[in-house]
């Protein structure tokens, strides 16, 4: 954001049955590169458009039952432009979180979501050899 927070989504998950707190995210369109991918959905759950973007790690969630991967990407130049397009049944708030808070949210479990923890990680960690 602006201000230096970070733009988190509240929405409720039914798998857990409860509101998660996550980075956006979703699924890429066909042919889509993952910047491209990451940009759309921050506008689409947010409303907020960024500038430029760069993949700062792949995680892959499952690989023993699945072969999805996550690409995760920092975004910059991110500024609210107010036109969101959420999917249908989607109910997503967004939360601005300082970057000294994410850790205690962590730990509290306010953000549990395996692939948020993964982009945290490597948010914290890019430009550094992990």
């Amino acid at each position: 954001a602006p201000d230096g927070r970070l733009i988190l989504v509240e929405q409720y998950r039914h798998g857990v049955r409860r509101v998660s707190l996550e980075f956006p995210a979703g699924v890429l369109d066909e042919g889509e590169d993952p910047v491209s991918g990451a940009m759309r959905e921050l506008q689409e759950e947010t409303g907020y458009r960024a500038e430029r973007g760069a993949v700062i790690g792949v995680a892959e969630m499952d690989p023993a039952i699945e072969t999805s991967r996550v690409h995760v990407v920092r975004l910059e130049g991110c500024t609210p432009d107010g036109e969101r397009s959420q999917d249908a049944g989607e109910a997503i708030q967004v939360r601005l979180v300082a970057e000294q808070d994410v850790d205690r949210l962590i730990r509290e479990g306010s953000i549990a979501h395996a692939s948020a923890i993964a982009a945290w990680y490597f948010w914290k960690h890019a430009g550094r050899r992990t």
